[in-house]
């Protein structure tokens, strides 16, 4: 799905140094009954957060659709503020909420920091940290994100 829509993969990225970019992180939402979205986050080399998300036409578990909305900015420095403490938060704690299920949301975080990378899912997590993430990077977007499951 992310190749179909021009998202690069970030286990790739973590292979081969990218001069650009210090870090990139990445939640993916696939809703069953709802437009599946992923908002990727870019760290610069001088220390820029750059936002790109997109919010597909279809639902996540039936049918992605195709490209329904996209956004392109840079984050300010208040969202920077309110981010990168529960980036780091979400880095140091295992998720426990693994399991799988037939009606909900898959909840995915990938952190690509350097040659590291590291990826992470939940099954409509009520908390624990790729919920935290989510939450904050879906705050981040200026579509409605309701419902939240």
């Amino acid at each position: 799905m992310l190749t179909g829509i021009g998202e690069p993969s970030l286990a790739k990225r973590s292979q081969v140094q990218d001069p650009a970019y210090k870090a990139t992180y990445r939640f993916i939402w696939l809703r069953s009954f709802d437009a599946p979205m992923i908002v990727r986050i870019e760290k610069s080399r001088i220390d820029t957060y750059r936002l790109t998300a997109i919010r597909l036409s279809g639902r996540g578990g039936y049918d992605k659709g195709e490209i329904a909305e996209r956004v392109d900015r840079t984050l300010t420095k208040e969202e920077v503020d309110r981010l990168v403490p529960v980036l780091e938060r979400a880095g140091n704690r295992p998720e426990t909420h693994c399991r799988l299920g037939l009606d909900g949301a898959g909840w995915m975080f990938e952190e690509q920091v350097g040659s590291a990378y590291s990826f992470r899912r939940a099954w409509t997590p009520k908390d624990g940290p790729v919920r935290e993430v989510g939450d904050a990077m879906l705050a981040l977007l200026p579509w409605d994100t309701q419902p939240r499951y």
